[in-house]
């Protein structure tokens, strides 16, 4: 009887039995006891032991977990590729067929999405091929596979919307919603995808400048069975879509909660996201003593776990704090500084908020020539860059106005929130 050992077979039949959680922690046991049995199912006491099943495992929640075990070594087989050869392999090659491949893809695809939209493109792109190959019982049944390739298209859509490619987001996620609705329909949010689906549809409904339907998806969102997990991360995009709509106050309030349901050890950046954006309200509502008591701790997590970017950003805002503080002058080099960096990043339209910002300041010290010295830097900038044509047109408005010595405080401010506004909605006309 002791020679007596779990095959493969054995395993396999014993998996595929209703179990209750009782036998199912017999069965754990007796792999975490036995070393010839666990090396034929030691990957189910693994998969028990990381979270990633609980007791009353199925076979399908088994061959899923392992799926998403085995995915980061099957990525980083991937990554050694050219898009053009990886995109062969996950649709021609059998090792590469895996459910939690095309899930890592995706979150792959959103992680590089701010340093190289590029890639974050090609990395979704090679989650929506390899959802498509997938069929049933690959792991799961028809109705969760539509549920995965709605995941899949949805990412793809955000990828393009990072890259600037609005009409083919829009496209990739009507997409996404016909293979949702044909999922779901059967299955229900089974796989707990609706809710970021909706979050990533938000993103880009505010990129298009429709704040409405923007904030009506993240109040779904919010609502859905599986949005816990998301909870602080839909809450930081409602208040981006709210402080659009210029309601800062309940934008700044939505920010504080957020933080509250974000675990900074096991998710940083998001934590970062939620703590910067709130400094950043509280600076643009000029709430200037709270937003001093946050400075120091903002500054130590974006130095920890921020991009360039990121540090460019802060730059912009403890400018603003400098002149809370009175100190025009150094708020000056430091608006300087985040302008500079911005615009080598060829980020035209915070670039302009900067410059604009920073002409009001001048304006309000009674400067304006030093006001008007930065529209002949600016234009140059902003051709060359991101900034749509009918903004561009405002900023022409501000550099003749400053070349015929007429620029006031009060165009600068109008064409400061004019551009606040037509960020996100490029067919807006400024009007005198």
């Amino acid at each position: 009887m002791r020679e007596r050992h779990l095959s493969r077979k054995t395993l396999r039949r014993l998996i595929e039995r209703d179990s209750d959680r009782e036998e199912n922690l017999l069965l754990l046991h007796h792999l975490a006891v036995c070393p010839a049995c666990y090396r034929v199912g030691g990957y189910l006491l693994d998969l028990f032991e990381a979270g990633a099943i609980d007791l009353a495992f199925s076979s399908l929640d088994i061959a899923l977990a392992r799926s998403r075990a085995e995915a980061p070594a099957l990525l980083a087989r991937l990554e050694r590729y050219s898009f053009p050869k990886a995109l062969g392999l996950v649709r021609d090659a059998r090792r590469f067929r895996s459910w939690g491949l095309a899930e890592l893809l995706c979150s792959e695809s959103i992680k590089r999405a701010p340093e190289s939209p590029a890639r974050a493109v090609e990395l979704a792109e090679l989650a929506v091929a390899l959802a498509l190959v997938l069929r049933r019982d690959e792991p799961a049944e028809e109705s969760w596979l539509e549920e995965l390739r709605a995941y899949a298209w949805a990412h793809l859509g955000n990828a393009r919307r990072v890259f600037g490619e609005l009409r083919s987001a829009e496209e990739a996620f009507v997409t996404a919603d016909a293979c949702w609705e044909r999922g779901e329909t059967n299955a229900g949010d089974v796989l707990g995808y609706e809710a970021w689906i909706l979050c990533l549809k938000a993103s880009l409904r505010l990129a298009q400048g429709r704040l409405e339907e923007a904030l009506a998806l993240l109040d779904r969102a919010l609502g859905a069975n599986e949005a816990e997990p998301l909870r602080g991360t839909l809450l930081i995009n409602k208040a981006r879509v709210l402080e659009e709509l210029e309601r800062l106050p309940e934008a700044i309030r939505l920010l504080e909660e957020a933080a509250a349901c974000i675990d900074p050890e096991k998710r940083p950046r998001v934590f970062l996201c939620a703590r910067q954006n709130l400094l950043d309200g509280l600076s643009k509502a000029e709430e200037f003593e709270r937003a001093e008591s946050l400075l120091a701790e903002v500054q130590e997590l974006t130095r920890a776990a921020g991009s360039d970017i990121d540090l460019l950003r802060l730059a912009w805002v403890e400018a603003r704090l400098l002149v809370g503080r009175g100190e025009v002058e150094r708020a000056i080099v430091r608006f300087r500084e985040a302008r500079d960096g911005l615009a080598s990043h060829g980020i035209g339209f915070d670039t302009a908020l900067v410059c604009l910002e920073l002409a009001i300041l001048l304006l309000r010290e009674d400067r304006p020539q030093d006001a008007g010295a930065l529209s002949a830097e600016m234009l140059p900038i902003f051709v060359a860059s991101d900034v749509h044509r009918e903004a561009l047109a405002a900023l022409v408005i501000f550099k003749e106005a400053a070349e015929r010595q007429e620029l006031t405080l009060d165009l600068a401010v109008r064409i400061h929130r004019y551009l606040l506004r037509a960020r996100q909605n490029p067919s807006l006309h400024y009007e005198e």
